[in-house]
């Protein structure tokens, strides 16, 4: 699990990369804005660290936070900065030396390190000068690394056994001295003449959107008539001098916020580029021979439009070959930037036109694309007789299992009755007597899942990568208290924690906790003094006035718990509609004291059965920024109580 959260980390890594498409560069560069990065003009960058969420607002991306170059001047990220302030300053002789021997060491290291004990997101790239081309080597992390003596002298060491990745995973091996190196030094270097470096531009990007807190945006800035749009994904993209840096950052202090601007309401994000983007944006990943990889000039922006679909899906199979070896995906110019190969698979399933769509199919099986996502994109594009027509016709075919079977729970969570479709019926009836875990769902939708939220596909094939975890619809008006509050005892017992959590099991933390109480209780009684007595970690240091506690639902408590599953939390996409509607019901079959394999129609009583609460708190272990979710559990017997909070962040 937490390698394939580091992993997916990284892509995110790439795809912020790739999204990068203007330059802000030191006074020698020209301010023009561009659609690409140009080559760095003057020293050349000999080392750099790109990690995520180093110098944006926006979740899941990435940009540089430390450049070595030639002339021995940095230009870094001030981590003690609450913004993304950067210095800059000159490196002595001494590290001079170490970071010549790192340099000099790195093009000998041929595979990527991801670490198997670490937890979080934290990693990134280390780009370093080979020669002739820039190289890049992921480590996922945290890496934890100590260093022993100086100059061409110092050693480095870490504690955590890692796991190299080099196309498939194969545990053991030792992180070679030059990227222990690299990474301590772009981490912990500070020159001493260090001094704030500000660059010509930086971008702003704007969406549709509410946000955490909405500010006016200021008018004697750049305005929106001055943005272009985002002919992908939507929005706008403003590039903005440097000057405004830091009074854009003290405005827009937190993440999620939104602008007020043009009589529109729109979510802010922002990411600031060094001097040498564009050599580092070309860096080959790290075992890959320079002569397999070429850097491809993007396609004209009416490609998918004009071009037969026998001709583009002969174009795309190309540049994803490239792609692998390139570790970048470009395809064709957008009018602002570029869009990759996985932005047309993206736009091909969801065209109207069945050969676009069918093609966009087939060569996202091809390219390893995300199945769970390109089902729910189909889902939500092509629903009713369509996505049942897609389905029949790939049911035997198992090379697109992996789409067809998330897909058939996906068309079913949005509502599609697929019990009387015999071909699939027959081919579920098959999955079930091979025990397949998804098989356990039916073909229809429980009324308890009517009103379940799901995202939305924009023309450009993106969604919120936020999960669907709003304020509960249907909240019920608290019970009335025929009789005063009656204290209970309630007192801990076992339970399987792992499987009451498993819809937030991608997640930072969760908390789930049984107890049993000394006598029967009315809903009335479960208030947040009650649940501050239950001494939970999630509660710890709250104080009444800190916890809000709300009756609600079954309906509302498993859209919720199928709205972080399906959805996922601050790095992850989430199980999408399919499998993420199977971990909402097996959270669901644990918090009613059910096991994973009772028949779902005994779950779904028993839920409908049990009363239901959301409770949330400003105590510290919550994050309280996105992703936070509280649920609390009185089973039919009213005398035992389960309580599963769970928090991420980015």
């Amino acid at each position: 699990m937490i390698i394939d959260r580091l992993f997916h980390s990284l892509i995110l890594v790439v795809v912020s990369l790739l999204a990068a498409t203007a330059v802000h560069s030191t006074a020698a560069h020209s301010a023009e804005h561009s659609s690409s990065c140009p080559l760095h003009v003057g020293p050349t960058p000999m080392l750099g660290l790109m990690e995520h969420t180093a110098s944006t607002l926006e979740p899941g991306a990435s940009s540089l936070c430390f450049v070595l170059y030639s002339d021995r001047t940095v230009i870094y990220r001030d981590r003690k900065s609450d913004h993304t302030k950067f210095m800059t300053g000159t490196v002595d002789d001494e590290t001079w030396q170490t970071f010549e021997k790192i340099v000099a060491e790195l093009p000998a290291v041929k595979t990527s390190f991801f670490f198997s004990e670490a937890n979080g997101q934290e990693g990134g790239f280390i780009l370093f000068n080979a020669g002739k081309q820039m190289r890049q080597l992921p480590i996922g992390g945290p890496v934890l690394v100590k260093k022993v003596g100086s100059g061409k002298d110092a050693r480095y060491s870490t504690s955590l056994p890692p796991i190299q990745i080099q196309g498939s995973l194969d545990t053991g091996g030792e992180v070679p001295q030059s990227a222990l190196g690299a990474w301590f030094e772009s981490h912990n270097f500070v020159p001493k003449d260090a001094h704030p470096w500000l660059p010509d531009h930086f971008d702003v990007s704007l969406y549709d959107g509410k946000g955490s807190k909405t500010v006016t945006w200021p008018a004697s800035w750049p305005q929106l008539s001055d943005a272009k749009p985002m002919s992908f994904g939507g929005g706008y993209s403003l590039q903005m001098p440097g000057r405004y840096l830091r009074e854009f950052e003290q405005l827009f202090s937190k993440r999620y916020m939104a602008a007020r601007m043009s009589g529109k309401i729109l979510v802010v994000g922002y990411s600031v580029f060094l001097p040498s983007q564009g050599e580092l944006q070309s860096a080959i990943p790290v075992g890959v021979k320079e002569d397999t990889a070429q850097t491809l000039p993007p396609l004209p922006a009416d490609f998918l439009q004009n071009t037969p679909v026998s001709e583009i899906k002969k174009i795309v199979r190309e540049r994803n070959y490239n792609a692998d070896r390139m570790g970048t995906d470009n395809l064709l110019k957008d009018g602002i930037g570029v869009v990759s190969v996985s932005d047309v698979i993206e736009e091909l399933c969801q065209s109207s036109e069945p050969e676009k769509f069918e093609a966009g199919l087939e060569l996202s099986v091809e390219a390893k694309r995300d199945p769970l996502h390109i089902a729910s994109m189909l889902a939500s594009t092509h629903f009713g007789s369509l996505t049942r027509a897609i389905i029949v016709r790939h049911l035997d075919d198992s090379k697109f299992s992996k789409v067809t079977i998330p897909l058939i729970q996906e068309a079913v969570a949005r509502g599609e009755d697929l019990e009387t479709v015999e071909p699939i019926s027959l081919f579920w009836a098959k999955l079930k007597a091979k025990k397949e875990p998804i098989a356990w769902l039916p073909l229809h939708r429980a009324d308890m899942e009517t009103a379940l939220s799901f995202p939305q596909y924009l023309a450009g094939g993106s969604a919120s990568s936020i999960p669907i975890i709003s304020a509960p619809d249907h909240v019920e008006k608290p019970p009335v208290r025929t009789k005063p509050e009656v204290p209970f005892t309630a007192l801990p017992v076992s339970m399987n924690e792992e499987a009451a959590a498993r819809c937030v099991h991608s997640w930072e933390k969760s908390e789930a906790k049984l107890f049993e109480i000394n006598s029967g209780i009315s809903p009335a009684d479960v208030t947040a003094k009650q649940l501050l007595k239950m001494r939970l970690a999630c509660l710890a240091g709250a104080t009444p006035g800190d916890v809000k506690v709300e009756a609600v639902t079954s309906d509302t408590a498993f859209g919720l718990m199928y709205g972080v599953a399906s959805g996922g939390g601050a790095y992850g996409r989430g199980e999408c509609g399919g499998y993420g509607r199977l971990s909402a019901w097996q959270s669901m079959a644990a918090l009613t004291g059910l096991s994973a394999d009772s028949p779902f129609d005994e779950v779904y009583k028993a839920a409908k059965e049990s009363s239901w609460w959301t409770f949330s708190s400003k105590s510290k272990w919550f994050n309280n920024i996105a992703w936070d979710l509280g649920i609390v559990c009185l089973r039919p017997d009213k005398r035992h109580l389960v309580v599963l909070a769970a928090s991420d962040e980015d």
